[in-house]
């Protein structure tokens, strides 16, 4: 997953804002990494989370829009643009 926030905010202001998020993640997955690029015109932040099938990740997507409609629901994050890229199952 990725995400890009607003051009007008601080490295600072995105760290947090996708701190935030991840936050949400984390709690609901349980194994989420968080990385950020910062240098050049992709400032971006990425995240990937763990699984062990396609019934746990169900379980755990629903925790995360649990979480955030309770509470972030009103939370302006200023997300420029985003991808949904969440659902990758690598199989040995």
């Amino acid at each position: 997953m990725t995400w890009r926030f607003g051009p007008y905010l601080s490295l600072a202001d995105r760290q947090a804002r996708a701190d935030q998020l991840f936050d949400v993640f984390s709690r609901a997955f349980g194994e989420c990494n968080l990385y950020h690029h910062a240098w050049g015109s992709d400032l971006g932040h990425y995240m990937s989370c763990g699984f062990k099938d396609y019934t746990d990740f169900g379980k755990k997507y629903n925790a995360v829009n649990k979480i955030l409609s309770d509470e972030l629901m009103d939370a302006t994050r200023d997300i420029l643009e985003h991808s949904d890229e969440l659902l990758i199952k690598i199989m040995d």
